[in-house]
């Protein structure tokens, strides 16, 4: 069954690759779910600051997207490994009755290494049908969250980021 989304809790943006409907976002496509974590591996004692050699790691990026066009693109550059320059994800709220975006993901060097296609999953109480799961994972990554009034205005907004190829803060 497909349902209809009329607001999205997230969006996706993949070099161009996706639109919708919601206005003011019509260059993003609807993404359905995401799962990545970080971690900061230590040893030894960690009663006091944590040893500056520590790695920080980032797991791959799993994103569940509808079925569509650039299906082939993605597979693609999957295939000849190819990168994507950037991966975008918006975290959506009302505020004062409109979309306002909460949270920004971005995701660059972006290496495709798993479509899982033709997946149906749960979402918002119904089952979505021509779900593509893709994997990835990327060199940087940069975590934007924006911070809101109850009168719905933005008060400003936290930045950081992590370039894993360096091992150093990027974009924050």
């Amino acid at each position: 069954m497909s349902a209809v989304i009329k607001t999205p809790d997230n969006l996706i943006d993949l070099d161009g690759l996706f639109s919708s409907t919601v206005k003011g976002f019509e260059k993003y496509g609807i993404l359905y779910k995401i799962e990545h974590e970080t971690s900061r591996e230590v040893s030894g004692d960690v009663s006091s600051t944590l040893d500056s050699r520590a790695e920080v790691k980032a797991s791959n990026v799993k994103i569940w997207i509808k079925s569509g066009s650039y299906d082939p693109t993605i597979e693609q550059h999957m295939n000849e490994g190819k990168p994507f320059k950037k991966l975008t994800v918006l975290k959506l709220i009302n505020a004062n009755g409109a979309n306002q975006v909460k949270a920004t993901l971005t995701f660059e060097n972006v290496m495709i290494v798993r479509c899982q296609p033709d997946l149906t999953i749960p979402y918002r109480g119904v089952d979505l049908d021509g779900i593509v799961c893709v994997e990835l994972r990327f060199s940087k990554k940069t975590n934007q969250v924006a911070e809101y009034d109850q009168g719905g205005t933005k008060k400003g907004q936290n930045v950081s980021g992590w370039d894993y190829g360096t091992a150093s803060p990027a974009g924050a």
